[in-house]
């Protein structure tokens, strides 16, 4: 009896080594499918608004923010952000921060389900209402200086308001080369 015992473990352990041994055969018709990286996400992002106004989106490494300013004056009317999680196809975030006018926002979490293309992202709101495409923003003009002989226009038209005239910065004195 004992040799047949022995016998039978020699043969499983021989089966065993084989089929270890053999790679797995893949299915004939079957493909990977590859799942979008998650830092695929990470960039600057804009959504033009009917008003003429631009809404602006951060994603990098696990954090958000969202701001939209008046398009004429450059005045926010809202900013807010916090922490996301992405799988490549579902994206959860939470609200950590606001301002006055999101404030009740803070503690909220907000899922979707995003779609990664070329150029931009679309996020459809999973029980909540938000269904929207954001166009990534082009490196080249996330890494343009600004001309300091030449400033842009800034929103309002660039001319200090008779609020603004005569008072200190709060950053303090400009400094001169």
């Amino acid at each position: 009896m004992k040799t047949s015992i022995l016998g039978v473990l020699a043969i499983c352990a021989l089966l065993f080594a084989t089929v270890a041994e053999e790679p797995a055969a893949p299915n004939a018709g079957a493909t990977a499918e590859k799942k979008p990286d998650p830092k695929a996400l990470n960039g600057a992002y804009e959504m033009k608004l009917d008003n003429g106004g631009v809404r602006k989106r951060l994603m990098v490494d696990g954090r958000w923010e969202i701001t939209q300013s008046d398009p004429k004056t450059g005045q926010v009317i809202f900013h807010h952000g916090g922490a996301y999680v992405f799988d490549g196809r579902n994206y959860v975030e939470t609200v950590d921060y606001a301002g006055e006018s999101t404030l009740n926002m803070v503690g909220l979490v907000h899922k979707f389900v995003v779609t990664i293309n070329e150029n931009s992202v679309k996020i459809q709101g999973t029980d909540n209402p938000w269904n929207e495409e954001w166009v990534r923003v082009p490196a080249e003009f996330a890494k343009t200086a600004i001309d300091l002989e030449n400033p842009p226009a800034v929103p309002g038209g660039g001319e200090f308001t008779d609020k603004q005239k005569g008072k200190p910065s709060p950053y303090g004195p400009a400094k001169e080369k």
